[in-house]
């Protein structure tokens, strides 16, 4: 099906971290009153993942975000930006850094990205 089998095991290799990735997300997202608290916990979780595999700068921007620390966030997507993610050409329609716009390095991110 696949025309290397390389692919098939990378993706058997990933399956698990991202079904515990979504389990442990639904769990904090049902189960958590304190919000900030269960974005603690996520980023607990993401950093425990990163000390044996990959994990991109984006989702520590995310988490950042989530957690209302904007400091990390710009951080990550300075790293997000030397690793070239895709992910920051949509800095500006992003949901989750709405509470990062009126902060003047957002401006500057964007027209950085030409974006603005």
């Amino acid at each position: 099906m696949f025309p290397d089998t390389r692919y098939v095991h990378l993706i058997d290799r990933n399956r698990w971290v991202l079904r515990r990735f979504m389990v442990f997300g639904l769990h904090v997202h049902v189960g958590m009153r304190d919000g900030n608290h269960g974005m603690a916990m996520v980023n607990a979780m993401v950093n425990a993942e990163a000390r044996d595999r990959y994990v991109s700068p984006v989702a520590f921007a995310i988490i950042h975000a989530g957690l209302g620390d904007a400091d990390a966030v710009f951080e990550w997507i300075e790293a997000a930006h030397r690793e070239r993610r895709g992910w920051i050409a949509y800095l500006k329609i992003q949901p989750i850094l709405d509470g990062l716009r009126p902060d003047p390095r957002f401006a500057a991110w964007l027209q950085r990205m030409r974006l603005e």
